[in-house]
Order: C-alpha cells, then structure tokens, then sequence
C-alpha cells in the first residue's frame, strides 16, 4: 500500500507550534515502521529541515512549505496517518477523509477529544475506574478565574481546553499567577474558554490503544516524566511501565474508546496514585510513546489492520522502549549532523532554522529498548555520553 505519512510541524508548520522535536520524532518512527512492514511512503518536509540534510526513513519525501500542500498528495495514496496539534486536526482530518482512507480518529471524534469539557463530562458520567478531577472551564477573565480557586484552592493546573501536549499549561499557587497563566492558556489555543483544574498528586502515565471499527488492543501502559515548574515540560517515558493498576486501566481504556469510536493510535493521559486513577485527557492521534513502542514491537502493521479491521487479540511487547528529551547546550552555535546522525538512538536533531532555534525546538530526542528497565537506564546514559562528547547537550 502507498502510506503518507503527514506531520504538521515538519511540513511547514513547526511556526505555529512547540512540538517540532516530538513531531519529526513521531514521524520517523511511523515512517520506519511502515517501511519495515513492507509498505510504500510517501511524507513532506520543510525545507528549512532537508537543507540540513534530515530525511525521514520514507520511498518518496516531497518538499513543502506548508502543511496543507498535503492536499495535492493525498489522492495519490491508498491511506494517510496525520499527526498534528488538536487544534488543527479536525481540519486535517475532514481533509484526508474527503481524499483516502483516514488511519486515526474521525473528524466527529477528534471534536469530542479536544474538547476538554465534554470529554471530562463523558468521562464522569460512564468511568467505573477514573475519577474527574474537580474543574471547571471558565472565560480567560482574570476574575472569574481567580474566584474559582479560590472556591477549590491551590495548587491548581490552568490550560487550553482544546490544548496538545504541555502546550499553554501552568501549574500555579497563588492568585499572582493567573494573569500570566491565561495569558500562557491564550497564545496556545484560540479558544474563547480555559480549564482550571485542581492540581492531581500521583505519578503522571498514559495509556496507548490502537483501535479499528470493532476491535480495540491495548498496547502499553507508559510512564511519563513531567517536569512541572511555571512552565510544564515533558520530559519523555518508559514504555510498557508496570502498573498495579494495569487491568483497570485496559479496561476503562477499551470502553471509552468504544464509545467515542476511536480509530487509530491513540493515547489516554492519566495521573495514577495508591488508590485512584485520575483521567487527564484523551489524544485522538499518534503520540510520543509511539517513538518508545515502536523499538519493541511491529507498530506499522498494526496500523493497516485497523482499515480491515483485524487487529489481533494481543500484542507482544519484545521488552522495554523509552524516549528522553534533552535540552540543548547554551551557546551551542555549530553544529555537524553528519556527526550526529552516526549517534543511534538520536531520533530528532537540534532544528536550527537561520539563525535561531524554531519555538521550543532547542532540545534533542533520543529513543532507546532494552530487555530491562535498568538496561533502559544504562542505554539512556550511554546516548547522552555521545551527545556531551559532540558538544550539542548539557
């Protein structure tokens, strides 16, 4: 089959958001596991990117200066696999939709998904697992803001309703905070209304499906490293990560996938502690822990047997993946990607654009597997040594 691979932040769109480093990531890793699979791909690229001499394991790389030349691609493959922000993938996908097969959520789903408020509600009225931390979406008013935490108390956690990643979210503790916050919340979405959310104690996991119209598989329980100071930042994870939790976890996953129709990888944010599992956020599409799942397991073929809807039973998981995301050393001005694209397990380089790093994208992307989780450690230690010994991280 001829599978394009459609990445909006590496085809022109890495302007409008920070998700560059994950992004290319996301798309190199489905890019290689539909080769392995013995499929044909077809991607676009920034030519800011090429001309740095990157190229994702694809048959055919077109150059693109924005993300919606994906139109003039698309009736020329059998399907397409979109990864992109929530706030632009419902266009997205009423694109593909009208052109190919879509591999990932409907447009009707991917509204339901982004919309934060109607997920929570959806949620709080079918979980038997999940518990809804106590919120409410307000206007990005500072005072009808600031009156409902003090109704709840801090900590609390302001974000975008219709946010994607770590996008426009603070973590805040008193009322000083707020402006900036909603001003954070209002560079990211284009929303008229915010999340304020009391702030959730556990450790921070998601949940990856894979779903076709009747089957969903649950393919992994993954850790995340979150790093919450002002600015809240991802960090990467470990995927599979054991869980006490594990089977509820399967279960709640399956049906809300079922109710919300969900096709596709998809990816299920939770906050997990002693005695209760905390739902986050659904996102309807391709996420990191892809990068991690992919090193361990045949991805790629799973993605085709949802448009024929045989996904099979169960998944072996050939050990452990992980993904960290490193910052880039200050200063750091030259750099020489022949070297650095013979360091394995670098999967997103440093993005210079001219002379400046695009948005968040001063940071590299590594991805490793390993038979242990302590040899996940070691792999992890040793790509970094590399990484400090060509000079590009702290």
């Amino acid at each position: 089959m001829k599978i394009f691979v459609f990445e909006y932040a590496s085809a022109g769109g890495a302007d409008k958001t920070h998700l560059l480093t994950e992004g290319y990531g996301m798309l190199r890793s489905v890019c290689d596991s539909l080769s392995s699979a013995g499929h044909e791909v077809h991607t676009l690229l920034d030519p800011r990117i090429s001309k740095l001499g990157i190229k994702p394991p694809a048959d055919k790389v077109e150059i693109c200066s924005s993300p919606w030349e994906m139109e003039r691609v698309l009736s020329h493959v059998d399907a397409c696999v979109p990864i992109a922000p929530d706030s632009v993938l419902y266009d997205i996908t009423k694109m593909i939709e009208a052109e190919t097969s879509l591999i990932g959520c409907s447009p009707k789903s991917v509204s339901s998904c982004s919309n934060k408020n109607e997920t929570y509600e959806l949620v709080s009225n079918m979980a038997k697992h999940f518990d809804v931390p106590e919120y409410e979406s307000l206007p990005l008013d500072v005072d009808a803001v600031m009156g409902y935490c003090d109704k709840i108390g801090f900590p609390v956690v302001i974000k975008p309703i219709d946010g994607a990643g770590c996008d426009g979210i603070s973590m805040i503790g008193s009322n000083e905070k707020i402006p900036d916050a909603i001003k954070k919340v209002s560079e990211a979405s284009k929303a008229s209304e915010l999340i304020v959310q009391k702030f959730c104690e556990g450790r921070h996991m998601s949940c990856s499906i894979i779903c076709s119209k009747s089957h969903v598989l649950p393919v992994s329980i993954n850790s995340q490293r979150i790093e919450i100071a002002e600015k809240i930042r991802y960090l990467g994870g470990v995927s599979p990560h054991p869980s006490a939790h594990k089977e509820e976890i399967f279960e709640e996953s399956r049906r809300i996938a079922k109710k919300l129709r969900l096709f596709g990888f998809v990816g299920i944010d939770l906050v997990v502690s002693r005695d209760k599992i905390f739902f986050m956020e659904i996102n309807p599409r391709i996420t990191t822990p892809f990068i991690a799942l992919s090193g361990i397991t045949q991805l790629g073929e799973l993605l085709i047997d949802c448009l024929d809807d045989s996904l099979p039973s169960t998944i072996n998981l050939r050990g452990f993946g992980a993904v960290a995301i490193l910052p880039l050393k200050k200063g750091c001005a030259h750099i020489e990607y022949k070297k650095l694209q013979q360091i394995p397990r670098l999967i997103s380089p440093p993005f210079p654009m001219g002379n400046r790093f695009i948005q968040d994208a001063s940071k590299v992307l590594i991805s490793v597997h390993d038979q242990s989780l302590s040899g996940i450690a070691n792999e992890i230690d040793g790509v970094k040594k590399k990484l400090l010994k060509a000079g590009i991280t702290c």
